[in-house]
């Protein structure tokens, strides 16, 4: 019984053990690099190349001034609003009720 234990269950157990704590890296990770990929991605319909530049329509999308990126431009004019006086007065002394149950609190004795 001991053996047919041994042999099914203790061997295996260690043998596996063994195999992953060998292929485990116990390094400090103070070395941390991150990952890059160099990979040329190639689709076989398209033989054409698609430059940001294409899309510069200097109407509304400009490109920045340090050659990073575009700019997104939509003007137009606003309407003009103004702000009712009475939204914008505030009573001092003023006392507000709200309409709610009131909370039962849980009283503790100690």
């Amino acid at each position: 019984m001991r053996e047919s234990f041994l042999k099914i269950f203790v061997f295996p157990f260690l043998g596996l053990f063994s195999f992953f704590s060998v292929s485990c890296d116990f390094e400090s990770p103070s070395e941390f690099e991150m990952p890059t990929w160099y990979v040329d991605i190639k689709l076989p319909l398209l033989q054409e190349r698609y430059d940001l530049e294409g899309m510069v329509d200097s109407v509304q999308i400009f490109p920045s001034s340090d050659s990073m990126g575009m700019q997104l431009v939509f003007e137009d004019a606003l309407p003009t609003t103004s702000i009712d006086s009475d939204w914008l007065e505030v009573a001092v002394n003023q006392s507000i009720e709200f309409e709610t149950d009131p909370v039962m609190n849980p009283e503790l004795s100690v």
